[in-house]
């Protein structure tokens, strides 16, 4: 029987589907862990919230018990989500305002295993709020930015964090800084599956994520949305951000907010980066230093940073890391 488990919440727009990629080019070639593929357990579990709605309870649960029974050491599963959708920026003051009640739901599962750890990754509200904006665009009808979150953008990630943590008290919780992804990757992967040769792995370095939209798609989606279908406006601005990404120098991603709001967005942060060795003694910033993957280099001296370090070198200058 499996007596490990990683389980990856996301959130949205940091890396995870990147991340989701490469435990499953790798899977066929590890013997220390079994990652279990994201599109069969969103269509088993997430899809259309069936694990959140009790007729389902039943073949949930027998679902999820095929995982304890795996013969591997390590059961990984990574779902953004778990924790909430995208359309969830709308309608509440709050991020993930159901997180809580959707947590609850794998309490039992997690429970199960000897050693569990969860994974969370989180990004600064500068572009963590357009990126998911634009997300969100990609599935549902057209709503303007301005009713993101009731406007309330200046968000703490750490009332999610312990929400995290209460609904797993036993769990090493670990947070990913988005904004260093492809600089702890490796080690990410080495602490997740507990294999010593992802230097070895096929890391996908090439891959870039899907883009935010741009900001002139943005402006066409605000024109012509009383008059089309969401599912093809949709098509038209992601055909409209690659076109103008691509053609109009001048062009940039969607970006909502000034200079002032993106480094008051930061310095919030930055705040939540500090607070979260403070929180419980089960919760950790996961800033081991790793080699970034792709076509920057890390200077030998970042290598070896502390957590203050790590952070202050993060923000206010939240943007290095990859398009999404």
């Amino acid at each position: 029987m499996a007596s490990e488990l990683h389980l990856h919440l996301g959130v949205h727009k940091t890396a995870t589907t990147h991340l989701q990629q490469v435990l499953s080019i790798n899977r066929g070639k590890q013997e220390e862990f079994v990652y279990i593929d994201n599109d069969s357990f969103r269509e088993s579990f997430t899809h259309a919230n069936r694990f959140v709605d009790d007729r389902h309870a039943e073949a949930i649960n027998a679902y999820l018990k095929t995982f304890v029974a795996l013969k591997s050491k390590r059961v990984l599963i990574s779902e953004e989500n778990i924790i909430g959708e995208p359309k969830d920026i709308f309608g509440s003051k709050d991020l993930y305002p159901r997180a809580a009640e959707r947590l609850a739901k794998l309490g039992e599962f997690v429970s199960g295993f000897d050693t569990h750890t969860i994974w969370l990754s989180v990004r600064s509200m500068d572009t963590f709020l357009p990126s998911i904006y634009c997300e969100y665009l990609r599935h549902w009808p057209y709503k303007s930015f301005d009713q993101v979150l009731d406007g309330q953008y200046q968000q703490s990630w750490v009332p999610l964090i312990k929400l995290v943590a209460e609904a797993f008290p036993n769990s090493q919780i670990k947070i990913v800084c988005y904004e260093k992804y492809r600089y702890v990757l490796p080690f990410l992967l080495e602490t997740m599956t507990g294999s010593c040769d992802t230097q070895q792995w096929n890391l996908l370095s090439d891959l870039r994520p899907r883009s935010s939209h741009s900001e002139f798609a943005i402006h066409v989606a605000r024109l012509i949305n009383p008059i089309i279908s969401s599912h093809k406006l949709a098509q038209v601005i992601d055909w409209v951000s690659a076109v103008s990404f691509k053609y109009a120098a001048t062009d940039r991603k969607f970006s909502p907010f000034d200079t002032p709001t993106k480094r008051a967005l930061q310095d919030q942060y930055r705040d939540d980066l500090n607070r979260i060795p403070s929180i419980s003694d089960n919760i950790s910033l996961f800033n081991t230093p790793g080699r970034m993957i792709g076509a920057l280099s890390k200077p030998e001296e970042l290598q070896q940073k502390s957590t203050a370090d790590v952070v202050s070198h993060i923000a206010p200058h939240a943007t290095e890391n990859v398009d999404a």
